[in-house]
């Protein structure tokens, strides 16, 4: 999927009463700012989803999610991630969102830091 700002592998925007449970996303992304292998920008809830295509982007740029202000369980990412600042193995920014149980790997996305506080590396 090629997109501009605010591109996702399954949506661009995932709204405040937006719910994604059980999705995934499987092909490459490429976009620009606020973009995501699976969501490009996440206020709402996210469930046991995950991305494993590749994710190309501008600032704000994650495996999973470029930006999240909301709730992420049980996600995982495992494309490769490039992009500008704020580019993450799993999400890109975390602004006082919540996630919990969620992983990404740090082989395959070429991403050792961790951009959320209760997400975890999973290592090979």
């Amino acid at each position: 999927m090629t997109g501009e700002d605010h591109s996702g592998g399954l949506v661009g925007y995932n709204y405040f009463t937006g719910a994604i449970t059980g999705s995934y996303a499987t092909g490459a992304v490429a976009g620009g700012f606020l973009t995501g292998g699976l969501v490009g920008y996440n206020a709402g809830t996210i469930t046991a989803s995950y991305a494993i295509g590749a994710v190309t982007g501008g600032d704000f740029t994650g495996g999973l999610l470029g930006y999240n202000e909301g709730v992420i369980v049980n996600g995982y990412a495992a494309g490769a991630v490039t992009g500008g600042d704020y580019t993450g193995g799993l999400l890109g920014f975390n602004n006082n969102g919540t996630v919990t149980n969620s992983f990404w790997d740090t082989a395959t996305t070429d991403r050792p830091r961790r951009t959320a506080e209760s997400a975890r590396p999973l290592r090979r």
